[in-house]
């Protein structure tokens, strides 16, 4: 596994928190950068993405993602919140990734309503009819 992560709440907005930690050790390092080590922003994106699938309890398939914003950069062993929330009972999602109470990184993430054949209570979501993702 390329990081440790733990559940820290499943909070009434329907939103999903985990907080994860990246060893020093882990393959997203590896050339990334050499003396300067910082996890990539695809390792980001791939973290929600895995977080997503965990709290839907399905794979998904990302169909795409905006407004991201990288803030800050992730160092080895540091601990992130990561906190996803749905927009609208749709397939599009916020996300913030935040260190203390810094943020690294945050955007919208939208998957395929495949993922969800049989599992529309994950995450509040009621209704997976696929819409535009809106910009916020």
């Amino acid at each position: 596994m390329c990081y440790t992560k733990k559940i820290i709440r499943e909070g009434t907005d329907a939103a999903v928190c985990l907080e994860i930690q990246v060893p020093a050790e882990s393959p997203w390092f590896d050339g990334h950068f050499p003396g300067d080590p910082l996890v990539p922003g695809v390792a980001q994106l791939a973290m929600v993405a895995d977080l997503l699938e965990e709290a839907l309890g399905c794979p998904v398939t990302l169909t795409g993602v905006s407004r991201v914003r990288f803030k800050q950069a992730i160092r080895p062993g540091e601990t992130i919140t990561v906190r996803i929330t749905p927009k609208d009972a749709s397939l599009a999602f916020g996300f913030n990734l935040e260190s203390g109470a810094e943020p690294v990184c945050s955007g919208n993430i939208r998957i395929a309503e495949k993922a969800l054949k049989g599992n529309t209570t994950g995450l509040g979501i009621m209704d997976p009819k696929p819409e535009p993702m809106k910009e916020s």
